[in-house]
């Protein structure tokens, strides 16, 4: 199913977000239809700045805008100005004030001089921004203080080069929509405006992130139950089934002429019930249980194609039905009576279910795998972020009208306390596998290990501390360019500035000199300038940090990851473009080298493309320092070898999967956690420069 066509219900808005995250950090985008709009990170950004406007000596909103990209201070900056002004014994506003100033050298100046010259120009233009706009802010509207504010910080371009940026800033404008509706009603009065906002925000009230408008999001749906009344879904996802329902009674009930309350004694432990409180309470409670399966069935109802029902349960202490009982309690002994006992027992295998007398439906119970080894295994995405590896072997949903014998056993994971752990399959051990973790366990299947199963730490001292690099360290360096790429437009051309470089590298945390700065501003404008950009800039449709996933079967992993960039060309040509950062040498040739190094992310971002039903699709790996591109083209009839290697691929990895490297290098070895004291090679082989140095038959 694709991610637009699934929505997840809740009972109650107040873990939506937790919700929300989880899915976002598995590459999903996601739309929250309650809820969401106040926790926005461009809503708080726009806040924290009207609250500065409106009082500067309120620090948390100082900082706060100081902070975002509408000013763009970095976290030193932050640090040097919040200890200066203790120095100072002043606040933080009016030391700012005097560094924007140039004020003359006195306590806690000393700090200060540490501040870099790109730190120090934006705080004097938040100062004058700020200082600026209070003075003429009587005059204007509230929303004319937030336009102002977002022309003249670049807030809007800023917004636009964030995934889904168009659904970030239609949250902006409709901040401002808000703004004109309070000033119809309560007159232009920023700190009134603020105070109603700060009253909505504590009463939870539920406010939607705006629609795009003309947009037809392919992002998961997150809304309450309430919420989805009246509405059909392909799938639908009701989550948080093991949670008790909230059927706590308030101390004073009143139904008519009848009154029941709780009184506490001076000797009294538990309140005790008077009048008719106690009839009222069973009265409360039947009602509310009921109110409680009418919503669980309007959320069952919703479903068109497929049905997911989770929950938490402790299989050893299986709750009872009842009232306060969570609806997972009744509803999987409703579909199977002897499924409680089967979990309890800690049974090794569990059947589908086939429910109803005439037309048979097919239930699948699947149970999570509990993570029984001290270090997990974590598989990351392409960035290299962290992405907790799913906890049950993806498998495809099963259709209602499949024939018994189709109808397979599903394994499970022993429950805590239930039976004693097993020692999970490969097939569980892989059960997601990324470009990134593939490769690593065809290069180097030992180094996988310590990193990914015992998580001990890559050296990055080793990196630093090599010979020939100089500026940023090269993982650093890559991720800068990649993100002023991100962000670059094919259409106009426009390379960044020595500015927009800093402003990149700040928001990555990044340390960079002036002559760096330098470097990369020409290395990508000699890169917009080359033939690779002249084909984006002619495409139909460009998309970036584009994520996928596939698996080639039920028993198969779930195949995960990110392409930089895939464009459209108008003859139907899909070109995915992967952009190389490092300073590779003069005399390497790149044919071979992506022959060697990237063969399994060409063919895998070829297979996904294909898969997703493209024609032709060309992998253009662009190795910026050397102005050169290397290209692989594949067609429609090519998906069946793909999908031919990639199995071969996971069968090797599952035979061997900790194997040491037959051929160690510098380039693979040098970072390894375990090169100084745990592996098998020496030094003398872990530090070749090259792979071909290595015998083939070592």
């Amino acid at each position: 199913a694709r991610a637009g066509e699934v929505v997840v219900l809740l009972r109650a808005t107040g873990d939506i977000e937790v919700f929300e995250r989880a899915l976002q950090l598995r590459g999903l985008r996601t739309l929250a239809a309650v809820g969401a709009f106040w926790g926005q990170q461009q809503i708080g950004d726009v806040l924290a700045y009207l609250r500065a406007l409106a009082n500067p000596l309120d620090e948390e909103a100082l900082y706060g805008v100081l902070a975002s990209p509408l000013v763009g201070c970095s976290r030193d900056c932050l640090a040097l100005l919040a200890l200066s002004a203790q120095a100072r014994r002043r606040g933080a506003w009016e030391t700012a004030r005097e560094v924007a100033a140039g004020a003359e050298p006195g306590d806690g100046e000393e700090l200060l001089g540490r501040l870099t010259d790109d730190d120090r120009i934006a705080l004097a233009r938040a100062c004058e921004l700020l200082a600026r706009e209070r003075a003429s802010a009587p005059q204007r509207t509230i929303a004319a203080l937030i336009e102002r504010a977002i022309e003249a910080t670049g807030y809007r371009t800023h917004v636009l080069t964030l995934d889904w940026g168009e659904r970030r800033l239609a949250n902006v404008h409709k901040l401002l929509r808000l703004a004109r509706r309070f000033e119809a009603s309560d007159g232009r009065d920023l700190r009134a405006f603020l105070d109603h906002v700060a009253r909505l925000q504590a009463t939870a009230a539920i406010e939607p992130d705006a629609p795009v408008e003309g947009v037809e999001p392919d992002a998961v749906r997150l809304m309450t139950i309430h919420a989805a009344k009246g509405l059909e879904f392909p799938v639908v996802c009701v989550a948080d089934l093991g949670r008790q329902p909230n059927l706590r009674t308030p101390d004073l009930l009143v139904d008519g002429e009848r009154i029941g309350v709780r009184l506490v004694g001076l000797d009294d432990r538990e309140p005790a019930p008077a009048l008719d409180y106690e009839q009222l309470s069973a009265e409360r409670r039947r009602r509310e249980a009921d109110e409680e399966d009418r919503v669980f069935y309007v959320a069952m109802t919703r479903a068109r194609d497929l049905l997911v029902l989770s929950g938490a349960v402790d299989f050893a202490r299986w709750p009872r039905p009842g009232p306060s009982a969570p609806p997972i309690s009744w509803l999987v002994p409703a579909l199977s009576p002897e499924l409680p006992e089967l979990l309890a027992s800690g049974a090794e295998e569990l059947a589908d279910i086939v429910v109803g007398a005439e037309r048979a439906a097919l239930v699948r119970c699947r149970t999570n795998v509990e993570l029984d080894e001290p270090f997990a295994s974590l598989e990351r995405d392409d960035r290299g972020g962290p992405e907790p590896e799913p906890l049950s072997t993806p498998e495809a949903p099963a259709s209602a009208s499949a024939p018994a014998s189709a109808r397979q056993p599903i394994e499970r994971g022993e429950q805590s306390g239930a039976a004693a752990p097993r020692r999970r399959s490969e097939s569980e051990r892989f059960s997601t596998l990324s470009y990134s973790s593939l490769t690593e366990l065809e290069r180097c299947g030992y180094r996988y290990y310590l990193e990914r199963v015992l998580r001990l730490p890559e050296d990055r001292a080793a990196a630093r501390a090599a010979p020939g690099e100089r500026g940023l360290e090269a993982r650093a360096r890559g991720t800068l360019v990649h993100a002023l790429l991100e962000s670059f437009d094919f259409v106009l051309g426009r390379p960044p500035s020595s500015d927009d470089v800093a402003r990149h590298a700040r928001a990555l945390g990044l340390r960079i000199g002036r002559e760096e700065r330098d470097e990369l501003v020409a290395l990508v404008a000699t890169a917009v300038s080359a033939a690779p950009a002249a084909r984006l800039a002619g495409a139909v449709s460009i998309r970036r940090e584009h994520p996928f996933a596939f698996s080639l079967g039920a028993d198969e992993p779930l195949i995960t990851g990110v392409i930089d960039l895939l464009a459209v060309e108008r003859d139907g040509t899909h070109v995915v473009l992967d952009y190389k950062s490092d300073r590779v040498a003069a005399d390497v040739e790149l044919e071979r080298l992506v022959e060697r190094e990237y063969a399994i992310q060409r063919e895998l971002y070829a297979l996904a493309v294909l898969r997703d039903g493209a024609r032709t699709v060309e992998i253009v790996h662009w190795f910026l320092e050397r102005e050169q591109w290397v290209t692989a083209r594949y067609e429609a009839g090519d998906r069946i070898e793909l999908e031919r290697r990639l199995t071969a691929r996971i069968a090797d990895a599952r035979e061997t999967p900790f194997a040491v490297s037959r051929r160690p290098h510098r380039g693979l070895c040098l970072t390894c956690p375990g090169r100084a004291g745990l592996c098998s090679w020496s030094d003398a082989e872990t530090l070749r420069e090259s792979p071909d140095d290595v015998p083939a038959e070592t």
